[in-house]
């Protein structure tokens, strides 16, 4: 996202805020070799050059394969969506739907290998008690993504936001209860430890978490329990 400073040098040359431009005086119009095709390109002409590459296809559809499945995709399944998003030219969502179709997709290979985002786990908080959640709702997520430093759209550097692996840990952990504060009235937490989980989404708890939720009197730091335990963490 570009800063005040970044905006205000695009002003100069009379560039909109946040639209792309061009400075003559700094494009470099001679004749370049890319991926061993030679010629004056331009933007959209190295643009082209990547996407006739025969690897572009299947390596973009492979990551999107990876970032919803939570498993990357064997060859001929790369393959074959990427010869998909060739044929589609470029669109995305043909290719999403041909993943939500995937065998693996819902399958066991695929299942409670993601680790959720605290947006995901707050979406699924809103999801289980939605009872508890005010016409201002979304004034209370924002508040409790800011509060753990993972607000939407707002990365905290350049790398993006902390994925996978880099989303476990003590600080996270203590980070699962301050998710808690999305709700605005306090949430009907029922009695029983397995509508609990239902309520969560959670349909294969181990014996342990059954055993340590099940046995904390108090229902909503039971719900805080049911939240920090390692069946919420991932999906």
């Amino acid at each position: 996202m570009p800063g005040r400073h970044a905006l205000e040098r695009a002003a100069a040359f009379g560039i909109p805020a946040w639209q792309a431009g061009m400075i003559p005086r700094r494009h470099d119009g001679g004749t370049k070799t890319l991926l061993g095709r030679t010629g004056a390109f331009d933007l959209d002409g190295a643009l082209d050059v990547l996407l006739d590459h025969a690897s572009t296809a299947p390596r973009i559809a492979s990551k999107l394969y990876t970032e919803l499945v939570g498993v990357a995709p064997d060859a001929k399944t790369a393959a074959r969506l990427g010869k998909l998003l060739r044929e589609q030219e470029w669109q995305v969502m043909p290719v999403v739907d041909a993943i939500a179709h995937d065998a693996v997709f819902t399958g066991a290979k695929a299942r409670n290998v993601k680790v959720r985002t605290p947006v995901e786990k707050v979406v699924a908080l809103m999801q289980a008690f939605p009872e508890a959640i005010s016409r201002r709702g979304a004034l209370p997520a924002g508040q409790a993504l800011r509060t753990i430093g993972y607000v939407p759209f707002v990365p905290p550097n350049v790398g993006g936001y902390p994925k996978g692996n880099r989303l476990l840990g003590p600080h996270q952990l203590v980070h699962a209860f301050d998710l808690l504060s999305v709700f605005s009235d306090p949430p009907a937490v029922p009695r029983d430890v397995d509508a609990l989980f239902g309520r969560l989404g959670l349909h294969e708890v181990s014996d342990h978490t059954r055993r340590m939720v099940a046995a904390e009197p108090d229902r909503h730091r039971r719900l805080a329990l049911a939240v920090a335990s390692p069946e919420f963490t991932v999906a």
